[in-house]
């Protein structure tokens, strides 16, 4: 398989990875109480900030276990991105660069919102965003990490 063929399933792996899981996580986020909002009883608190960040902060993490392993299993055929995973982390982190540029600069992220503190979406709140990106590239260089062994499929 061809460098170019392996870059191309990395970047498509990536763009299906992270619509995914994003999709998901804004599905999650609609679910869960917003903050400040009551119980079924009154009683007010249920739900929290901090409940974003760790719906987004999950929600990055499967999607970078997701984006690793598919990109290194569509590529066996490539022996250089199999001896260095690492490629496979610098597209990934190359493309999130490139979102969060592009939704700074023209999206939500760049455009001042009063309501600011109740946009609890990826790619619309900047804190969530970072928290879903970060997550999503530690958990890729995590399980790509130089040094690490990498089943190749080959048992003897």
């Amino acid at each position: 398989m061809s460098l170019s063929k392996s870059i191309g399933i990395i970047v498509l792996s990536y763009f299906i990875c992270f619509a995914i899981t994003d999709v998901a996580g804004a599905i999650l986020v609609t679910i869960v109480p917003g903050p400040g909002s009551q119980t079924f009883s009154g009683h007010s608190g249920y739900g929290s900030i901090a409940l974003y960040y760790v719906v987004w902060l999950v929600a990055g993490c499967f999607g970078g276990a997701f984006f690793a392993s598919n990109s290194l299993n569509k590529t066996k055929g490539n022996e250089r991105i199999q001896r260095s995973p690492m490629i496979i982390v610098a597209i990934g982190l190359l493309l999130s660069a490139a979102l969060i540029l592009i939704f700074y600069s023209i999206g939500e992220m760049g455009v001042p919102d009063l309501s600011y503190s109740s946009n609890y979406y990826v790619l619309g709140h900047r804190y969530l965003t970072y928290t879903f990106f970060t997550s999503f590239l530690a958990v890729a260089f995590l399980l790509l990490k130089p040094g690490k062994q990498v089943n190749r499929g080959k048992r003897g």
